[in-house]
């Protein structure tokens, strides 16, 4: 094993932490992270990968089970070691049963207990290693099988489909999740539409039935081929095929199954079967065909020239004395040695005749191939040649024909080249195509534009390699418009081959070419039209001959392979993303489906649920003693239960209409025309408080929550109502008493207090005149208890002002301006950002923001400056408070609000807390220890408002 191996320990008795460490480390192949808890362990496990985990069982927040479960739940496979004092069972049985790899129980001797701790990790581990090892060849075989081109399948030795790839199921229609652990010959049925023994079965079972379906398999050493022909249903049309099966070994040698290969091979098929073809016409013409007919006197020198020779070359019959010299005179220079070395080979008898292909020179000027054959028919005395005669047949157009099958040929190769290409991206295979088309036309440069859906706009997509070399162009365009084009754009304009084999040639067409542009001698522009459209645009250059009709057919064929090709690459890709998409939507709508049920069966038993329910409301409603009406928008009184006419003092025969607007007082109607628009808009509940007058003239006070509902086809204001007049005469009693107990609390304090000053002056007076310790040590411990009375004394005080305030609306931004100026702060700055907040609060929340300040200054470290600023979530809003001291440690951040907690013997936050809590707000602190401190306001809805 190499590198070291990284542990995470987890445990809370620090000590063993470090022990463990320790002993760990101490043998070379690890390094430690230890950490104090579970909880603490999945936060470091987020972020930071360990090659395995040691904890123990019995730790406080989260045991060494919860932990385990917790990590596999989320797919974490990192071995896992349970190192613990408890040695139950049922532990035991758990940890193993929820994936720990080993129980390793601590005591006993440590040394030996941590050789075997060391011996648990290092197996837990290799064994990991070794998992991953062995999907990582899993997955490489299955890449390696899915990349080849041909399709492939494997079976195992009980005939089961093992291996399916991505060129089978394209070739089948079968996916590789539907046919895989399959067997019963269920792989031959997109073949042969039925279950059968394929070739593959042959190499597992030497089988004569199987044998007999295969008569033309030939075998090499364990590997069979064959080829067969299927009607194929996807097409409905004849495809050839060319199989190979093999043996699967294991790494002991052992065949464990055979894996088979199919091959289209139709169009390389039908390809032989054309040059076929061609060369049997090529015979039939030949012998067809009228020949010139030669004879050479090899004395004299002298010859005869039939008048088709003659005349096959342009010439008129004898026009010419015929001789030897005068036939040298017309072969093709580049063809001359070599007709000479061939005709001296044959009469210094190397050969038994005389055959030799070359070019002869036409009346015209033009070149023709001749295919020369001859032989020497007479012998003198002396064995020594006299007469040679023998033909010349005009091959030129067979030569034409083998160029342009040797160029269909080179075509297809490159098709086929670039259908194995399917996995490359498209730019791959455009730069392939045209360094073929550059090949295969014999010209030096090439490009290749796309047009856009209506043809009107050219994007160049490749250049030739060559004309990348040679260009010179600073700044190219990518994107022409057809119309402004030049000579280049004529193929997409009049939608046909453009040939210009003179390019020097003046032309209105031409708009020149940018400083830098390779030079153009020759040029061939052909247009690829997928049905009507037009799509590509491709373009050769200088060529050392002319352009001819062979060129633009073979550029032609090949780019509109090429176009095919592209199409089916992203058509294949659509269908791939389509299947995907298609299967997570199988998953939804089946999902879908299965909620929808259970919805339904909710629904159906909240329909009743909400019969009964409506039943039992309608009986709750007419049997409350509250009253309830509904209000209609129009202020018209909609429905009343029997508790509102009684309380409104009205006669439940009396139908009405009645408005509520006529049992309310001028400033209560204002305030509930007010509710009802607020309840329109949001829904409500609003809560608001109205005087009434009933029907005989009696005035109540009202406490009104109203909601928004629908009834009877409109919407509606439902209001719950309760009598208050008593409680509100209670509250004003209540108040009265309660103004009557600050006056006697404030009495009594200062009486008090009074008593407490003389009592601090006498204690000081005694600790000057009595000697020292220990006598010192108890007066000083009664001036402690004294001065703490005093200021519980002054909590009193508080107390009464916040019993004696009442609320209001507080502007923020006024109020923490006034208590700053009450504050010595030194080179402290302050940012206040509170535009426009207000807080409906007891006006002592000043003593909020004081403490705060006052704690910042005592307690912050050092405070240079202080933010007062706000936020809005949802719809509580956030007092923030923050310093840039020190900060709170994060184990102090909620002791600092308990009552006597802190440095001095004020109640500081804890009262800050408690005054908050009144106010029904709450204070939380979430800074950054050695950042500053950051105190949290939570303001809910309704105790605050922005101006």
């Amino acid at each position: 094993m190499t590198g070291h191996i990284s542990v995470l320990y987890v445990d809370d008795e620090p000590d063993l932490l470090t022990l463990g460490k320790i002993f760990l480390e101490r043998t070379g192949n690890f390094i430690v992270t230890t950490v104090p808890g579970a909880q603490k362990a999945l936060d470091l496990i987020t972020h930071q990968d360990f090659d395995a985990i040691v904890s123990d069982y019995q730790m406080p927040e989260m045991d060494g089970i919860e932990f385990l479960k917790h990590l596999k739940s989320t797919g974490n496979p990192t071995p896992f070691i349970l190192f613990t004092g408890k040695g139950r069972e049922e532990v035991v049985i758990e940890a193993l049963n929820n994936g720990a790899d080993f129980y390793l129980q601590k005591g006993g001797d440590p040394k030996a207990q941590f050789v075997e701790l060391v011996n648990k990790i290092l197996h837990a581990t290799s064994r990991r290693r070794a998992e991953i090892q062995v999907l990582e060849l899993k997955q490489r075989e299955s890449d390696i099988i899915n990349f080849l081109p041909d399709a492939t399948f494997a079976i195992n030795t009980n005939h089961e489909v093992i291996a399916w790839n991505r060129a089978m199921e394209q070739l089948s229609g079968i996916f590789a999740t539907e046919i895989i652990g399959k067997g019963d010959y269920a792989y031959s049925i997109p073949f042969y539409q039925k279950k059968r023994p394929m070739l593959i079965d042959l190499v597992l079972d030497c089988n004569p039935e199987i044998i007999e379906k295969y008569p033309g398999v030939k075998r090499e050493d364990q590997n069979l081929m064959t080829e067969i022909n299927r009607p194929w249903i996807h097409e409905g049309k004849e495809i050839f095929f060319w199989i190979t099966a093999c043996p699967l070994y294991n790494t002991q040698g052992t065949i464990i199954g055979a894996i088979e290969s199919l091959r289209d091979i139709t169009s390389l098929k039908k390809a032989r079967e054309l040059l076929e073809e061609s060369e049997s016409r090529y015979r039939l013409t030949l012998d067809a065909s009228n020949e010139g007919i030669w004879d050479w006197n090899l004395k004299t020198g002298s010859a005869f020239f039939s008048p088709h020779w003659y005349t096959m070359l342009g010439y008129e019959p004898d026009e010419f004395p015929a001789s030897y010299e005068a036939l040298q005179s017309l072969l093709h220079p580049e063809d001359l040695d070599r007709a000479k070395t061939s005709i001296e080979d044959h009469l210094n008898r190397k050969n038994d005749g005389y055959s030799i292909e070359f070019r002869l020179k036409t009346k015209s000027g033009d070149w023709k191939w001749i295919l020369a054959r001859g032989r020497i028919i007479e012998w003198d005395d002396s064995n020594l040649p006299v007469r040679m005669v023998g033909t010349h047949t005009d091959i030129t157009s067979l030569k034409h024909t083998e160029e342009k099958l040797r160029l269909d040929e080179s075509r297809l190769e490159t098709l086929l080249t670039l259908t194995l290409m399917t996995q490359k991206p498209v730019r791959d295979i455009t730069d392939f195509a045209l360094e073929e088309a550059v090949r295969l036309t014999e010209s030096a440069i090439g490009y290749v534009a796309f047009l856009n859906e209506d043809e009107t706009i050219l994007t160049m997509h490749a250049w030739s390699h060559v004309a990348m070399e040679e260009c010179q162009v600073q700044y190219r365009t990518i994107e022409y418009t057809v119309a402004d084009t030049g000579l280049w754009g004529e193929p997409v304009r009049q939608r046909r081959p453009v040939i210009t084999n003179d390019y020097s040639t003046p032309d209105p067409l031409k708009k020149g070419t940018p400083a830098g542009h390779v030079s153009i001698i020759r040029h061939l522009g052909v247009p690829i039209f997928d049905k009507n459209r037009i799509v590509m645009l491709v373009g050769v250059a200088n060529k050392p001959g002319d352009y001819g009709a062979e060129d633009i057919r073979q550029l032609t064929l090949l780019m509109a392979g090429v176009w095919n090709i592209v199409q089916r690459k992203n058509a294949d890709e659509a269908v791939l993303r389509s299947n995907e998409e298609l299967s997570a939507a199988y998953e939804e709508l089946s999902a879908t489906e299965e909620e929808l049920r259970t919805q339904y069966n909710i629904t159906t038993q909240s329909i009743e649920h909400i019969r009964h329910s409506e039943n039992q409301l309608r009986i709750l409603v007419e049997n409350l003693l509250d009253p309830v009406i509904i209000i209609g928008f129009d202020s018209r009184i909609l429905y009343g239960n029997p508790a509102a006419f009684t309380f409104f003092e009205l006669d439940r025969t009396n139908k009405g209409p009645f408005h509520i607007q006529s049992f309310l007082s001028a400033e209560s109607w204002n305030k509930a025309s007010a509710d009802l628009i607020e309840i329109q808009k949001t829904g409500g509940p609003v809560v608001d408080e109205y005087d009434i007058l009933t029907s005989n003239g009696k005035v109540r006070t009202i406490e009104a929550a109203g909601h928004l509902i629908y009834w009877d086809g409109q919407d509606a204001d439902l209001v719950s109502i309760r009598d208050i007049t008593d409680r509100k005469g209670d509250k004003d009693a209540l108040v009265r008493a309660n103004r009557k107990l600050t006056i006697l609390s404030s009495i009594t304090r200062h009486d008090i207090l009074n008593q407490v000053t003389g009592l601090l002056g006498y204690l000081e007076l005694l600790y000057d005149t009595v000697p020292e310790d220990p006598q010192h040590m108890y007066i000083q411990k009664c001036l402690d208890f004294t001065n703490t009375i005093e200021s519980q004394i002054g909590f009193t005080k508080l107390v009464d002002e916040i019993r004696s305030n009442s609320l209001s609306w507080q502007y923020t931004e006024r109020m923490v301006t006034h208590v700053l100026h009450g504050f010595a702060i030194g080179e402290i700055t302050c940012q206040v950002n509170l535009n426009g907040l207000y807080l409906y609060a007891d006006p002592i929340l000043e003593k909020v923001i004081f403490t705060l300040i006052e704690n910042s200054i005592r307690h912050g470290g050092q405070v240079s400056h202080i933010h007062f600023s706000f936020q809005i979530v949802h719809d509580t809003c956030i007092f923030l408070y923050e310093d840039d001291g020190s900060g709170i440690p994060v184990d102090e951040k909620e002791k600092i609000f308990q009552q006597g907690y802190g440095k001095h013997t004020g109640l500081g936050l804890f009262l800050v807390r408690e005054i908050l809590a009144i106010n029904n707000m709450e204070i939380i602190e979430t800074g950054t220890p050695g950042k500053g401190a950051r105190f949290e306001i939570h303001i809910p809805s309704g105790k605050w408002r922005i101006n």
